[in-house]
This record gives C-alpha cells, sequence and structure tokens, in this order.
C-alpha cells in the first residue's frame, strides 16, 4: 500500500508524457505476475493447474474482473480528475467495499473485529482529508 500511494502521488507531481496509462498498468500486472510466479517456484508453492477446483478458477474470473480491470480504469479515471491525495485513498477504502462486497454476496462474517479495522481505517481517511481541507483553506 505504501507503494502503491507514493507512486500515486509521483506519478502525479510529474506525469510521463506520451505514455498511455492503461498500456503501463497492464505491464505492471504482468511483471507483477511475473515475480510472484518466480516467488512461488523458489518457495515451492506452486500447484498444477488442473488441480484447480473450478469454484477457484470463479473466483480468479471475478478478481481479474473487477480487482484489476474495473477497478483499475476507475483508480486511473480518478487520477485525472482529482487531486493526488485523494486519489491515492482508494487504497484505504477498497478493502471496505471489498468486504461489503464478500459480506453481501457470498455472506462472509461481519464480526466486531473487522468491524473495528474498517472504524479504524475509515478515521484515518476523516483525518487525512479533514488535513487537506485545512491545509488547503
Amino acid at each position: 500500500m505504501l507503494s502503491w500511494g507514493a507512486g500515486t502521488i509521483l506519478i502525479a507531481r510529474k506525469p510521463i508524457t506520451g505514455v498511455n496509462p492503461y498500456f503501463t498498468m497492464g505491464w505492471e500486472m504482468l511483471f507483477g505476475a511475473f515475480f510472484l510466479f518466480l516467488l512461488s517456484l523458489a518457495t515451492g508453492t506452486t500447484v498444477a493447474l488442473g488441480e484447480i477446483p473450478a469454484n477457484a478458477w470463479k473466483a480468479i474470473a471475478y478478481l481479474v474482473a473487477m480487482g484489476s480491470l474495473i477497478a483499475v480504469v476507475a483508480f486511473l479515471y480518478t487520477m485525472k480528475h482529482l487531486e493526488p491525495t485523494i486519489a491515492a485513498l482508494y487504497a484505504y477504502i477498497n478493502p471496505i467495499v471489498a468486504m461489503l462486497i464478500g459480506a453481501f454476496l457470498i455472506h462472509e462474517p461481519l464480526t466486531p473485529l473487522i468491524g473495528l479495522g474498517a472504524l479504524v481505517t475509515l478515521t484515518g481517511v476523516y483525518l487525512v482529508n479533514r488535513s487537506l481541507k485545512t491545509k488547503s483553506a
């Protein structure tokens, strides 16, 4: 999260011209997948593709569609239309949205500890937004 937020602010302060952000994000995902694959080979945690159950493939398809394609397009859109510090808050709000979607769609339990974590996150987002507003005023 720290590197995502720092990269967001750095890119917004000094935009790279002549490069399509969607293209570069695709390369970022490809390299990330490649290095995770190398890490799984090094640690011996690989799984044969035939051993992956159908429900896991459905979950992977969902993560690719929602977690990669739609989320990245939404993030890049916010980077163009909002201040970078506000757009970077996406990285903190996203897990809460995912938690609520999981509770709604597949009935994942919402425990008091999870609620406390969400409250701490939202409090942090509020404090950041408040400090940004006082700095700009």
